[in-house]
């Protein structure tokens, strides 16, 4: 897996954004009102907690 070759400021770095994304979509998903964008949003939602996770399981970060 590619962050493999990350270190720990960098897994950080890109937890914090995606979880800044993720606060940002859901609530895109609530204002969206065409059911199939939404099912699309709510499926990168999905992909997005799940990478997440997978960050955060690699190794201890400092989160703020």
């Amino acid at each position: 897996m590619f962050t493999e070759n990350l270190n720990i400021e960098e897994k950080q770095i890109i937890v914090e954004t995606l979880e800044m994304f993720l606060s940002d979509l859901r609530m895109e998903i609530s204002h969206t009102d065409k059911k199939e964008f939404r099912d699309e949003l709510k499926h990168r939602k999905t992909v997005i907690a799940k990478t997440i996770h997978l960050l955060k399981d690699q190794q201890p970060l400092n989160y703020h």
